[in-house]
This record gives structure tokens, sequence and C-alpha cells, in this order.
């Protein structure tokens, strides 16, 4: 009797204790506690100790939500991992202009949502983790925007503008997809055209650069050239404005000069005509070789000495 008591006293002990440890849950500081009940979600708890029903009345799943995960985008290693066949062409994707780029890119993320990552989305129909729609959806944005750029803009200045619009258009899809991530960072690893056309394309590099170096050099020229051409401009512009102010004032010297010959002309003609003889014949003879010998009486001769120097 006293041996059945002691049985049902332990056996008492047990399922309390039983109880009292499927209640009492602890979550770690970088955990979220999801409590189930029933297989529904109930309600979400943070870091700390929580009590929930015994089971199989309620239960907990506890995710990490503070850890940095990634996921790469173009590494052929990611389907070996998976166990699927990988493809050289899953790095491949064609620009605007019809060229290959190779990209190698790895999603930093964290599940700011555990209730949606567990059970927002389910696995693919091919087997694939749900958590591989993270890098599908990183592809497509990827493949889109990379074909809206050339080669050149997308091995250059586009990568900046490549990694801000994949962060948000792959978050605004992901959202879409309740998959309950954040994408906190994109890190593009490699980038650079297929190594059969590499050689080919280094040539094409090169020539682009030969040809920016002509063009800066020439603009060096031009920039060298038009100071001085302008300098020459100003220079003829002042000697022709100079030269202009010359004439006019000799013009309006001479002007003045005539109206006064005009106006004493008028005023005594006669006088003003002998001058103008005496200053037409000292002009003549001022050009001329001549001498002026005094009369001869008739008859009579006289001997002149010419200087021909």
């Amino acid at each position: 009797m006293i041996k059945a008591q002691w049985m049902k006293s332990a056996l008492a002990v047990i399922v309390v204790a039983g109880l009292l440890w499927s209640s009492v849950w602890t979550v770690a500081q970088d955990e979220t506690g999801i409590v189930m009940r029933f297989g529904g979600v109930a309600r979400t708890v943070p870091s700390g100790i929580h009590f929930t029903l015994p089971w199989p009345l309620e239960s907990m799943l506890k995710t990490q939500t503070s850890l940095s995960r990634t996921m790469p985008v173009g590494f052929t290693y990611v389907e070996e991992l998976s166990g699927q066949v990988g493809k050289a062409s899953t790095r491949e994707w064609l620009t605007g202009d019809t060229n290959i780029v190779k990209m190698e890119v790895t999603l930093f993320y964290t599940i700011t949502n555990p209730v949606d990552y567990l059970y927002g989305a389910s696995d693919l129909g091919d087997g694939t983790p749900r958590n591989m729609m993270i890098r599908r959806v990183a592809e497509s944005v990827m493949t889109n925007l990379v074909a809206s750029m050339g080669v050149d803009e997308a091995l250059s200045t586009g990568k900046v503008q490549l990694r801000n619009k994949v962060l948000t258009r792959t978050q605004e899809l992901l959202d879409q997809l309740k998959l309950g991530v954040t994408l906190t960072a994109f890190n593009l690893q490699s980038m650079a055209p297929p190594p059969e056309v590499q050689d080919a394309f280094n040539e094409v590099t090169s020539a682009k650069s030969y040809r920016e170096q002509q063009f800066s050099e020439a603009d060096g020229a031009r920039a060298t050239a038009l100071p001085y051409a302008r300098s020459q401009a100003n220079r003829i512009l002042q000697e022709a404005e100079s030269y202009r102010t010359d004439l006019l004032g000799k013009a309006a010297g001479e002007a003045a000069s005539f109206k006064k010959l005009a106006s004493s002309l008028k005023a005594n003609r006669d006088v003003t005509m002998h001058r103008f003889w005496l200053e037409s014949v000292e002009r003549i003879l001022g050009q001329r070789r001549a001498m002026v010998l005094p009369p001869v009486p008739k008859g009579e001769t006289q001997t002149v000495f010419v200087d021909m120097d």
C-alpha cells in the first residue's frame, strides 16, 4: 500500500516536472521565440525567460534574428551544395549593347519577421529551399538592370547604381513574397567579361583609353591655343582701332585746314590765289634742279660752271 502510494507520488512529480519543463523557455539574446498553439502561431516573444502552456497545448520555435546571413549570386557552388548541376551561364549577364559580363555577388540579409520567414512562403516546386528565392529574385532584378546598361557603364560607373537599385527593388519583391527578410548589403565581388573574350575586350578597352587620351590632348592643345588666338585677335583689333583713330584725326585736321583755306579764299581771292601760285612754284621747283642766270647784254658771253653731281 505504501509502495503504491509512493509510486503515485513519484509519477505525479514526474508529470509536474515534465509539464514545467515543457512550459519554461529561454530565448537567447540573438533569437526571437515563436509560440505555437495547436500548430498555429500564437505570438512572438523577445529574448529572455518565457512561459507557455504545457505541451502539447503550446510549444516554441526559436529563430536567430540578429544573425547576418549571406546569399551568393552567380556562384556555381551554390547549386552544387544544394545537389543541383551548376551551369557557367548562371554567372553571365547580357548588357544593353549585347555584351556579356560575369558577376559574382554576395547579398547580406537578416530575418526581421520570423513568422513570415518560416511560414510566409513554402519551398519551391523543384525542391529548392525557400531562402533560395532571395537569390532567384536578385538574379531577376540584376538581369533587368544590367540589360539597361552598356558594358562600359556596367564595368565602371554603373556599379554604384547597380548596387543601390538591386537592394531597393529586390527588397520590394521580397516583401511582396512575405519572406520576412531585410537586405543589408550588396557586395559585388567580381565583374568582368568572360575569359574567352577577355583579350579582345582588353584590346577594345586599350583603344578606348587611347582615344580618350587623344581627346584629352586635343582639349589641352585647344585650351592652350584659344587664349593665344584671342590675344592675337585683341592685338589686331587694338592696332586697327589705333589706325582708325589716326586716320580720323588726320582727316579731321585736313578738313579743318581746307575749310579755313576756303574761308580765306572767299574773303581775299587775289591774295590767296597769289599765295597758291607761289606755293605751287616752290613745290615744283623744289623737285627739280634749276639755275637762274642774270641777263647777259647782247653781243656778250658769260662762262657758267655747272655742278653735275
